[in-house]
């Protein structure tokens, strides 16, 4: 890590999804989220931004699941995080296993994008369920991202200038409404 900080590497993503080691071997990521907490103290130290990633409704998790996961989020502290609604694109693995279970509700493509709803539900978890509890852990994750930024206006002020260059000033007020409105 000391020699990517030295390298110029301002940031690392973290593909965390799952807390539960059960689900995490259900979906072949060896993590130890233990040793995801020392990773991302140390990047924090070098001025590594973190990034990290979480999944709701995968195979085999509930409500108490996502709870950890959100408990879990909390300690990590990233500078940034996403979570989204576990979804069986087609050719998938995934996929196959869902549409074979009865877990899969539409084949409607368009509906798949992981961020606003569920095209699967379980028996004891539904897609209400998974909906529901994925709303309120991007709603904490969307706090947290517009806490910080109102906490590091100069960390801020330059991801924001380094977007705008990117896609342009629409796009950034765009980005920056939308984090005000999940948050709120």
């Amino acid at each position: 890590l000391e020699l990517m900080a030295k390298a110029g590497c301002i940031g690392m993503k973290f593909g965390v999804e799952s807390t539960s080691p059960e689900i995490l071997k259900n979906i072949g990521k060896p993590l130890d989220i233990s040793r995801t907490l020392d990773v991302v103290k140390w990047c924090k130290k070098l001025g590594i931004r973190t990034h990290a990633t979480f999944i709701v409704g995968l195979p085999g998790s509930t409500r108490k699941d996502i709870e950890n996961d959100m408990k879990y989020f909390d300690q990590l502290k990233p500078f940034t995080a996403q979570v989204a609604i576990a979804t069986p694109y087609p050719g998938t693995p995934f996929y196959r296993w869902a549409k074979e279970n009865g877990y899969l509700l539409t084949d409607d493509f368009t509906q798949y994008d992981g961020m606003g709803q569920s095209v699967i539900s379980y028996p004891d978890f539904p897609k209400e369920e998974i909906e529901k509890i994925h709303k309120k852990f991007f709603k904490k994750v969307s706090r947290q991202k517009l806490i910080h930024f109102v906490a590091s206006p100069a960390s801020s002020l330059s991801i924001m200038k380094e977007m705008a260059g990117k896609k342009g000033a629409k796009s950034l007020c765009n980005s920056v409404w939308s984090v005000v409105k999940r948050a709120i």
